[in-house]
This record gives structure tokens, sequence and C-alpha cells, in this order.
């Protein structure tokens, strides 16, 4: 915009210097005319590399927004499942030991987690649910039932 008002400024002042001999005049307009014109393809020319710059720069930062969420993901996943990982263990020792009330306290504490972990630990889940089970059932066949 600053560009075409400078154009045509400096076309009327043009067209004032030579006085008012008409072809002159008409030289000048046309001359201002093409002037205004050629600054005006290239005021647009400019804005759309603007346009593209800023597009370039906007994919970019949201690219790396894009990349920092991600890893943000992928550490708290990783965090989730080491923590489901030492439950599991714990349990799976709490059943060797015969502390089945311990063992399914984690399997509660597990089931929270559920939803966050990859889909193979629901197997893993079942697996600790059967061994629980399993075990209390052998205690209670036992003579003594498992006093």
């Amino acid at each position: 915009m600053k560009i075409t008002t400078f154009a045509m400024s400096a076309a009327l002042g043009a067209a004032m210097i030579v006085g008012c001999d008409q072809d002159a005049t008409t030289k000048t307009a046309d001359n201002a005319a093409q002037t205004t014109e050629d600054a005006a393809k290239a005021l647009a020319a400019s804005a759309e590399q603007a346009k593209d710059s800023a597009s370039g720069e906007v994919k970019e930062a949201a690219g790396a927004a894009a990349d920092k969420a991600s890893e943000l993901a992928s550490s708290a996943s990783e965090a989730v499942t080491k923590q489901a990982t030492e439950l599991y263990e714990k349990a799976m020792a709490m059943v060797k030991e015969k502390n089945f009330a311990g063992a399914e306290g984690l399997v509660s504490q597990l089931e929270a987690l559920k939803g966050q972990l990859p889909a193979d630990w629901a197997s893993k889940l079942d697996s600790l649910k059967s061994a629980i089970e399993t075990g209390k059932k052998a205690l209670q066949a036992l003579p003594t039932g498992g006093n």
C-alpha cells in the first residue's frame, strides 16, 4: 500500500513539473500507471512470499510441538509400563509365597493402570489372576484347609 501511494504521488508530481503539455502529461500518466502496476505486482509477490514463509514457520512449529507431545507421551507410557512391571513382579512373588490377599491388592492396582498399558498386558493380568485363584484353591484343598 505504501508503494502504491508513493508511486501515485510520484506520478502526480511528475505531471505537475511537466506542466500542461498534453503529450508529456499522457506519457507521465502512462509511466505512472505502469510504475503503479509494477509496484502492485511486486507487492503482491512479496505478500505471497511472506505468506508462504509464515506458513512454513507455522508448519515447523506445529511439527516440533507434535514431536514434543509424542516424546512426552512415550515417556509417560514407559513410566506406567515400568510401574506395572514392578507391581506384576511383586504380585507373582506374593503368589509364590502364598500371600494371595497381598497379590490381589496388587492386581487391583494393575487393573487401575490397565487402560494405559499396551494390549499384551491383558493376558498378563489374566494369568496373574488365574495363578492367584489356582493357588487359593490348592491351599484350601490341603488337609489342614490352608492353616
